[in-house]
């Protein structure tokens, strides 16, 4: 059969919405040349070219050094009004179209519009509710279990704002909650507030004793009556890795790790049971495919995906990709995509590119609380509101710090308020000299001294 059409166009690259077009020229010649998009044809990509080659059939291109990758094109580009169409090889049995035929009916069929091609999140996207066993989380935005942050006074304030389908605790240490069980002490400060707390609702624990995770997991489904347990085996922290072969340490292990889910499932059926990793202990092992094929096996009700390695901490980008690759081989259990969202913007992309079920909102949620319901509304195709002004972030951060003090009285509330204050004023202006002051507050006159003199201005 001969080779399918490949077809060129002249795309003014200033146009484009991508952010990879940025050190492209003004002017790039545009050739089709396969693609895996799933929401056009499947031999489609684009790939910039030189001005010499932009003179030669599309058949004679070579290499050239000056050739710069654009990568796939995504809806979000902006299409010119006008293109330039070549056309070589035809398709036998299949009538070929031109350039822009193809471009205007890939708007059409997308739902594209004026208004849509400069605004993404107004395109359609049909975002069903993610089913973790029996539960229906709507919308399928899901707040991260992050230790030292996702305390009940955070939670409340999420709450407040709305947006978040499911919020959970910080993780729990199994061994530290038998051992204070049996010497009859008060339960982990983490599980404060929970019994009572608004539903949906789930607690992540961690160990490497399948014994030990299933005696607690089972008094959280039972007494606690929690939504979800969820078991941590991504969490790259030198403590639980490599002092306590906890956490993504055991990524090394799938086997290991699906005795424990095994065990885990049974003690706290019917309550579902979720389990999230990271893509491997290293760049170099990564084996995602094979231990999320073990999760699924071993009961688990749903996967959620960390898009970097152990090794890398929380540097770099997160692999997308790899994460999407993972959904080809989960049979019946859903899907869900954590790292670098931190806007509206990303989590719809992430959606519509990479065929995740769900998504997990982390570090970016600490001082910007209201970054769900900015999500759930890109997801329901509506305006997202703007941020809080600067006033109304402030109002929302002393809120924060009486909820805090509430909860672990003054002097403790204060101290621990100080890194909640810092994320509140990431990324403004002043931010800097804001952390500098906050750092050392250690009565609530001086936090809201520090506060009303140093915090961000508009």
């Amino acid at each position: 059969m001969p080779d399918p059409p490949v077809l060129c166009a002249t795309l003014r690259t200033d146009r484009l919405s991508h952010s990879s077009a940025e050190n492209v020229p003004k002017t790039a010649s545009i050739r089709a040349v396969g693609v895996a998009n799933r929401s056009r044809p499947s031999h489609i990509r684009y790939r910039p070219c030189s001005s010499y080659q932009r003179k030669k059939p599309c058949d004679e291109r070579g290499p050239h050094k000056r050739t710069k990758r654009l990568g796939a094109l995504t809806p979000f580009v902006r299409w010119p009004s006008k293109a330039v169409v070549k056309q070589s090889t035809a398709l036998e049995g299949h009538r070929t179209r031109s350039r822009l035929g193809a471009l205007l009916q890939f708007e059409q069929d997308a739902g594209m519009n004026t208004e849509t091609r400069t605004n993404p999140t107004l395109l359609p996207l049909e975002v069903k509710p993610l089913k973790i066993g029996p539960l229906a989380i709507d919308p399928p935005i899901l707040q991260a279990p992050m230790a030292g942050f996702t305390n009940f006074a955070f939670r409340q304030i999420v709450r407040d704002y709305g947006g978040a389908g499911l919020q959970a605790t910080e993780m729990v240490n199994a061994r530290g909650f038998v051992w204070m069980d049996e010497m009859k002490a008060e339960h982990p400060d983490r599980l404060w507030g929970v019994k009572d707390e608004p539903r949906p609702l789930a607690v992540q624990i961690w160990d490497n004793d399948p014994e030990m995770l299933a005696k607690v997991g089972h008094r959280l489904a039972h007494e606690y009556q929690v939504s979800i347990v969820d078991i941590n085996f991504g969490c790259p922290v030198r403590q639980v890795t490599q002092k306590a072969h906890s956490g993504s340490y055991l990524l090394r292990f799938p086997d290991r790790m699906g005795e424990i889910i095994e065990r885990v499932v049974e003690a706290c059926r019917p309550t579902p049971v979720t389990a999230k990793i990271r893509l491997g202990c290293t760049r170099d092992q990564i084996n995602a495919i094979d231990v999320a094929q073990v999760v699924e096996a071993a009961g688990a009700a749903a996967l959620t995906v960390h898009g970097r390695t152990a090794q890398d901490f929380f540097k770099g980008n997160a692999d997308w990709n790899r994460i999407a690759e993972i959904k080809t081989y989960l049979k019946h259990i859903p899907l869900i995509g954590n790292g670098d969202l931190d806007s509206a913007e990303k989590v719809v992309e992430a959606f519509r590119r990479y065929d995740v079920d769900g998504v997990m909102i982390a570090r970016a949620c600490l001082g910007r609380p209201w970054l769900f319901q900015q999500a759930a509304a890109a997801l329901r195709s509506e305006e997202i509101p703007p941020d809080p002004s600067i006033d109304e972030q402030r109002e929302c951060m002393l809120r924060h710090y009486d909820l805090v003090v509430d909860r672990f009285g003054v002097e403790k509330g204060t101290l621990l308020m100080r890194k909640y204050a810092c994320c509140y004023a990431q990324g403004k202006p002043g931010a800097r000299h804001f952390r500098a002051h906050v750092a050392n507050v250690s009565t609530p006159d001086e936090f809201h001294a520090i506060v009303r003199e140093h915090f961000p201005r508009d």
